[in-house]
């Protein structure tokens, strides 16, 4: 059996201020009396009260006796029961305290503590005190009882416990009936303050240390177990409890309280409190809908919100890839007319033309020019510019910037052209020059370059000062340059990858 309440923890409960009176019974006092059993008179181990002391010998026939208390003034007094110090004591003999309030069972350890009067609670009024050696394991002592009383039990925040109790067992507030749960939800008698699964309340009435986890009161008493059904004429009256009263286990599984929280019965299944209700019932059928309300009216438009604070910049992002080298522009303007080659030789004599109509008097012959100071027409009789031709033409391609150009020879540098277009898109541009030169003599600047992987730029020049594009680089426009010192830009790019 785990220990119980000492005396000297229960004495420590007593102020300086307190009434205290004690009366003690010995088993040859004669408010002592046996009903039942036939007790061996021993003296031979020590603690006992008076002449002797009663044991059972450890037999498997019902033994019983009792201690009648001389109490009438309906006070509350502290019960304490003896017995003679050996380890050939049972470890759960039964005292039942008869006290105003009905009954109280407790079992103690009579292993330990012999020789000392031993705290069994503090009741109202108590008149009887009965042991006896239901289901006890060893020897069971009937020896003395002691009760003192106890006048000092004020309850200043009406909590259930005194302020005696507060003090010095649990170190508690007297003036505050929650000091003990920081949640709030139990008051300090109810509160379980060594976790054992029982109250602080119902262990002191019950006789047990309730700062002891090794203090635990039985679950149930044997002589509250009944055989076979039981019959009850009337209701049964469950009280209600803030707490459960133990921890639901499989030695508990089918124990009932009623739960004051939830307001209803609750009962362990081995594993948990669970509510105890029937199975549930059939559905009602529906109701029929309500007239629908009128809508209500439209409340006013709240205050429009202040608009809140901008918010603070975001931070520049990275700077995106190079865009693709761009279509090429447009071509340049025309440089000037080269020098005017030497005159070539004089041709044979041709044959003579057809004579011209009137007008064409300023033909000369023999000078490889024809020169007119008129508007000439073929096809046409009214001419409208110097030449003006209606037909077709024959030529072959042009040779000089000032040639006339066929539609062939166009329309097939046109197609050139556009071909090139998208392969040129693709191209970097990689360098940027000028071939320029000065009485003969060339000269490269490049104006802006880039370098191969050996450090070497995509625009050189050449031994005869030209430029010229280092591969895999290539040469994609080249215009001319006029003034001075007439030349030509060049651009260098690297095909796509």
């Amino acid at each position: 059996m785990k220990k119980l309440f000492t005396a000297a923890l229960v004495t420590l409960s007593f102020s300086s201020t307190a009434i205290a009176e004690s009366i003690i019974i010995d088993n040859e006092s004669p408010g002592f009396n046996i009903t039942s059993g036939n007790w061996l008179i021993s003296g031979f181990n020590p603690g006992f009260i008076g002449n002797n002391y009663l044991h059972d010998n450890n037999s498997d026939s019902f033994f019983e006796a009792q201690w009648e208390i001389p109490v009438t003034d309906g006070q509350n007094y502290e019960v304490f029961a003896r017995w003679s110090t050996s380890t050939r004591r049972a470890t759960n003999a039964t005292y039942i305290i008869t006290h105003a309030n009905g009954e109280s069972t407790v079992q103690v350890n009579q292993q330990e503590n012999g020789g000392e009067f031993f705290s069994l609670g503090t009741y109202l009024n108590p008149t009887l005190v009965t042991i006896n050696n239901l289901g006890a394991d060893d020897r069971v002592v009937a020896d003395a009882i002691m009760v003192t009383l106890n006048a000092d039990l004020t309850d200043t925040d009406g909590d259930g416990l005194s302020d005696e109790q507060e003090i010095n067992v649990f170190s508690s507030d007297p003036n505050n009936a929650f000091s003990l749960d920081v949640s709030g939800f139990l008051n300090d008698a109810h509160f379980d303050s060594d976790g054992d699964g029982f109250s602080n309340i119902d262990e002191l009435r019950r006789g047990f240390d309730p700062v002891d986890s090794n203090s635990v009161p039985p679950i149930s008493s044997s002589n509250n177990t009944f055989d076979g059904n039981v019959t009850v004429e009337g209701a049964v009256l469950l009280t209600p409890q803030l707490t459960e009263p133990f921890f639901c286990e499989g030695d508990t599984r089918g124990a009932i309280y009623f739960d004051d929280f939830l307001n209803g019965p609750l009962i362990c299944n081995g594993i948990e409190w669970l509510e105890f209700r029937g199975p549930a019932g059939i559905d009602g059928a529906n109701g029929t809908d309500g007239e629908q309300g009128p809508i209500g009216l439209t409340g006013p438009q709240g205050p429009q919100g202040e608009p809140g604070i901008i918010g603070l910049t975001g931070p520049q992002g990275p700077q995106g890839v190079i865009g693709l080298t761009g279509l090429q522009g447009p071509q340049g303007e025309r440089g000037p007319i080269g020098l005017t080659g030497a005159t070539g030789p004089i041709g044979p004599q041709g044959p003579q033309g057809i004579q011209g109509p009137s007008g064409t008097n300023s033909w000369t012959d023999r000078s490889g020019r024809v020169t007119t100071n008129i508007n000439v027409g073929i096809g046409t009789t009214n001419p409208t510019s110097a030449l003006q031709v209606i037909g077709n033409v024959t030529a072959s391609n042009p040779t000089a910037p000032q040639h006339l150009a066929t539609r062939e020879y166009v329309d097939t540098q046109v197609a050139n052209i556009v071909a090139e277009i998208p392969r040129q898109v693709g191209f970097a541009t990689v360098a940027y020059g000028s071939e320029r030169n000065s009485g003969g003599n060339f000269f490269c600047t490049a104006s802006a370059t880039l370098r191969n992987e050996q450090g070497v730029p995509y625009l050189e020049s050449t031994n005869s000062s030209r430029c010229s594009c280092l591969p895999p680089s290539r040469m994609v426009i080249q215009s001319g340059i006029g003034g001075v010192f007439p030349g030509s830009n060049l651009i260098c790019v690297l095909p796509p990858i």
